[in-house]
């Protein structure tokens, strides 16, 4: 999630480094695919036990073992499921993405 560019358009986008091997596509590993380089990753269940591709609210799906349990920001952190239904907030979420955009071509002039 720390890939999608900020609201707003004057603030820089942070460089986030993620630690850790990369999965192979060819030999995944076992378990949770990712489980090699997540910071929440257990050292048993995580590598033993593949995690269901679930739904946890209206439209958002997961497939991590302790996705209730953390408290994780997103792209949207200061909204939520029920923020972001209706008519009205169709509208921020066009202006959320004109602003995204604009970062986008900002960067791609530099």
């Amino acid at each position: 999630m720390s890939a999608i560019p900020p609201d707003d358009p004057d603030l820089p986008m942070q460089k986030v480094s993620i630690e850790g091997e990369q999965p192979s596509p060819v030999n995944p590993p076992s378990g949770c695919t990712f489980h090699p380089r997540c910071t929440y990753a257990d050292n048993d269940r995580c590598k033993s036990e593949v995690p269901e591709f679930r739904e946890v609210s209206n439209g958002h799906f997961v497939s991590c073992h302790y996705a209730e349990k953390l408290s994780l920001k997103g792209a949207l952190e200061h909204k939520t499921t029920a923020d972001l239904e209706g008519a009205e907030n169709n509208q921020q979420i066009d202006d959320m993405h004109k602003r995204r955009n604009k970062i986008v071509t900002n960067q791609k002039k530099q």
